[in-house]
């Protein structure tokens, strides 16, 4: 279950996965502009935002012919197209990223209720520090206030 992830820049992001790829990756047959039309549709996918033409190196068309196009697609976008992917790959990609995000979420939320509590120390040790300093700022001054009176 891995698809390379490769540097390329593709709207704000540095980092793409490569449309032939996840559709090789997926399982789908069929041709491969097709697919990638539709999934452009289907998904809402903007170019140049989701994703950009790149064109592979020369001798990538055995045939001859003009050189076929791949897309280099943002992390979302290929995430998204596989979340939505009715190929049993697609399913088991889908069963992957939620369980992924899931433990995630775990992970932030034990890390957040760990910060927490030790916030949640530090404020009490705070309260208390600030209790036991107006206390004998308390007792300092009724000390002074029972000092009889100077005469001048």
């Amino acid at each position: 279950m891995n698809i390379d992830i490769e540097r390329c820049t593709v709207g704000a992001e540095h980092h793409a996965v490569m449309a032939r790829a996840l559709y090789a990756s997926l399982g789908c047959s069929g041709d491969f502009t097709s697919w990638f039309k539709a999934q452009v549709k289907r998904c809402g996918l903007l170019e140049g935002e989701d994703y950009r033409e790149v064109f592979m190196k020369k001798n990538g068309n055995p045939r001859g012919g003009r050189h076929g196009a791949n897309y280099a697609l943002t992390l979302d976008a290929a995430k998204h197209i596989a979340l939505v992917s009715s190929s049993p790959k697609g399913r088991a990609y889908r069963a992957h990223l939620i369980a992924a995000e899931r433990e995630l979420l775990l992970r932030v939320f034990r890390r957040n209720a760990d910060e927490l509590a030790d916030l949640d120390r530090r404020l009490a040790a705070a309260e208390r520090a600030e209790a036991e300093s107006f206390a004998r700022a308390s007792r300092g001054a009724s000390v002074l206030s029972r000092r009889p009176a100077e005469k001048p």
